[in-house]
């Protein structure tokens, strides 16, 4: 309803997934899933009803939403009331005259294949990680590693004609996977005839709510929060009471065939879902200050699981301090400038308190020498990976950034030193200091990509090319995206790169920007740096010359009001007001 209402940009927020991710604390995907199946549920009164009663879980209301229509609404939900969510795509693909897909969601589908390279070649690849994020909005190391080794097959095949790639191994891999997903399916439809009769004699009822919600945007939200209160105590809850479940193999007791197949037609959901929740339950065993802001409702479920990744009992208070000063986007860009920290120095992540402020500045600085092409051409030149470490992250960071020896310093010296607010810089050419040696990066790949990888060093190696595969690797990508041609730069392109390719607003990612005059053109607005920042397009015509966005100079410390009435008021990266 706040979508369709145009609620969600009364109160400042350009789409229904940026809102929910500040102010209810949930992914945007969730929300965006939530409200379309809403809006597709408006129109099927018996599935609504039937959720509402608890008859059908959310997964099978999903497939209805989907699929039905007020012409055959009656019989598919007949149908889901007596099956189970496969055999009901199976009937609908049937009726659509289409091969019925595998409903399956295997378990297992990742590997983890663990590197040992130079410190400097691990700062490399976060450097790379953070300019996929920044260009296509992946980050995942399956995204990284895909583009790298996309680029050296072609470089190496073109370099050496003799070394072609075999992607038998990786068709191998998909092969296996394909066929594993077919089993488990099978093993699932034989295991339904155990459940289906005990699911029917213990169905639990839970009737929802029939509250007319408000129709106004700020007491629609409020509304909304209440609701979801409720709903971060049954997440909590669910992950805790799962972890009981699944660690004893709980799932086959009721007959259910694997853990995927418990969480579609018992849960409702999927098992990517309860697996999240089950995290979140183990991380916070020892972290009960989370759990207490989480119900108390001064922080949301996103930033709660945030602080989780990365607190530790020392660390909690001030990552949760940090949780009530930074909007959600603001708090998972540090957690990320901590956990790059962490994979590029070896160490543990849940042992690093919140980044300081010239910390998180110093990363920026390198992400944007990534994307303006600074780091390209430096490697280009000197052949050799840059020391890319950004100011005050360790001691062997510092000497690079500062040129003095760092070692022999003081705690005193050190905190004077962290306190200062130096001209943030980018140490190329320099070794690293040798205290630094080697760290293990630990990748989460698909096993198609595994072997894609062991595919490409076998190219490496055959070509007879020379040094650290994944250095190698860093190089070619970095040759092919990052060494620009001025000629072809676009207008405002700095600001772009200044903003990371994100839209400025504190709360929005978007990525299609257009340059805004924070004191417009029309009253007086120059050209000079200050005064442009770059917007998505909703969030600069929908929001911001609507009056439901403002933001007040200067560009590198804007005051941002959301919603006419200032639901949240941001300067810079700290809030100022947000709205109960």
């Amino acid at each position: 309803m706040l979508r369709r209402t145009g609620g969600v940009a009364e109160l400042g927020f350009p789409n229904i997934g940026a809102y929910a991710f500040e102010r209810l604390g949930r992914r945007w995907r969730f929300a965006e899933d939530a409200a379309r199946v809403a809006e597709q549920l408006a129109l099927l009164p018996e599935v609504r009803g039937a959720l509402a009663r608890g008859e059908i879980g959310w997964s099978m209301a999903e497939l209805l939403g989907r699929s039905a229509t007020p012409d055959n609404e009656a019989a598919l939900l007949a149908a889901a009331r007596e099956g189970t969510v496969r055999a009901l795509r199976s009937l609908i693909a049937e009726t659509k005259g289409r091969e019925p897909a595998p409903t399956v969601e295997l378990e297992d589908e990742r590997r983890t294949l663990q590197v040992s390279v130079p410190r400097e070649t691990a700062w490399a690849y976060e450097a790379t990680r953070r300019l996929l994020y920044a260009q296509i909005g992946a980050s995942s190391d399956e995204a990284v590693v895909e583009a790298l080794l996309a680029e050296a097959s072609v470089t190496l095949s073109n370099r050496h004609p003799g070394v072609r790639p075999s992607m038998e191994a990786c068709a191998q891999a998909s092969a296996w996977d394909e066929e594993r997903a077919r089993e488990r399916d099978a093993v699932e439809a034989e295991a339904e005839g155990t459940f289906v009769a005990l699911r029917e004699a213990t169905r639990l009822a839970a009737p929802l709510e029939d509250v007319a919600p408000p129709l106004e945007p700020a007491a629609l939200d409020a509304h909304l929060r209440a609701i979801n209160a409720r709903l971060q105590r049954r997440d909590r809850r669910l992950g805790q009471v799962a972890r009981t479940v699944f660690d004893a193999a709980g799932w086959r007791h009721f007959g259910y065939a694997t853990a995927a197949q418990y969480a579609r037609e018992r849960l409702g959901c999927s098992l990517a879902f309860v697996k999240a929740r089950m995290t979140f339950a183990r991380r916070t065993e020892m972290l009960p200050e989370v759990t207490f802001a989480l119900d108390a409702g001064t922080i949301g479920f996103e930033a709660a699981c945030l602080v989780s990744r990365v607190a530790d009992p020392d660390t909690v208070g001030a990552w949760l301090g940090r949780a009530g000063e930074r909007t959600v986007k603001h708090l998972k860009e540090e957690v990320e400038v901590v956990e790059s920290i962490a994979r590029a120095d070896g160490v543990e992540r849940a042992s690093l308190a919140p980044p300081s402020e010239e910390t998180v500045q110093g990363y920026l600085a390198m992400e944007r020498a990534m994307l303006d092409g600074t780091l390209a051409k430096e490697v280009l030149r000197g052949e050799r990976l840059p020391a890319i470490a950004p100011a005050q992250l360790s001691s062997a960071a510092m000497s690079q950034m500062s040129g003095e020896d760092t070692s022999q310093m003081s705690g005193e010296d050190m905190s004077q030193m962290s306190g200062a607010r130096p001209e943030v810089t980018i140490g190329v050419g320099r070794p690293l200091d040798a205290r630094a040696g080697r760290v293990t990066l630990r990748l989460r790949l698909t096993a198609d990509l595994v072997a894609f990888w062991h595919d490409v060093v076998r190219m490496f190696h055959e070509a007879g090319e020379v040094g650290e595969f994944l250095d190698f690797l860093v190089r070619v990508f970095w040759r092919e995206w990052l060494v620009q041609d001025t000629s072809e730069r676009v207008a405002y392109q700095d600001v772009y790169e200044r903003e990371r390719y994100r839209c400025a607003s504190p709360v929005c990612s978007g990525r299609d920007l257009t340059p805004h005059h924070i004191v417009f053109r029309s009253r007086g607005g120059g050209e000079e740096r200050s005064n442009l920042v770059g917007l998505c397009v909703s969030c600069h015509l929908d929001l911001l010359h609507t009056g439901r966005l403002r933001a007040e100079p200067p560009a590198d410390d804007v005051r941002w009001t959301l919603g006419r009435e200032g639901l949240l008021v941001v300067q810079g990266r700290t809030v100022v007001q947000r709205a109960a």
